[in-house]
């Protein structure tokens, strides 16, 4: 990020550009790899509560882009691979917690 914001790119803009781009090209196995070790070392360092909010966030946001992508105007159906995609988090969220406890 701070070589998109040395080049005059805000954080905001450089968050729409990567989820343009993830919208437009599904990411790899291996980015969601690292995406799943992050949140895992990320989850760790919260107590029990904050952990919870947080996976509540991310699960109800998964929602809100799925919703806002399918459908007819944004509204309706989620497709099969989006429900697969919130699945995935649900499980590596809930994964991450039984392993703190």
């Amino acid at each position: 990020m701070e070589a998109l914001s040395s080049k005059g790119v805000s954080q905001e803009a450089a968050s729409k550009m990567i989820g343009h781009e993830w919208f437009a090209n599904r990411p790899t196995e291996e980015l969601w790899n690292v995406c799943e070790e992050f949140s895992d070392a990320w989850l760790a360092g919260l107590d029990a509560e904050r952990r919870e909010v947080l996976i509540d966030e991310i699960v109800d946001l998964c929602y809100v882009v799925a919703h806002a992508s399918g459908g007819f105007l944004g509204f309706g159906k989620v497709s099969q691979s989006e429900t697969d995609v919130i699945d995935r988090v649900i499980k590596q969220q809930n994964a991450s917690i039984e392993s703190l406890e």
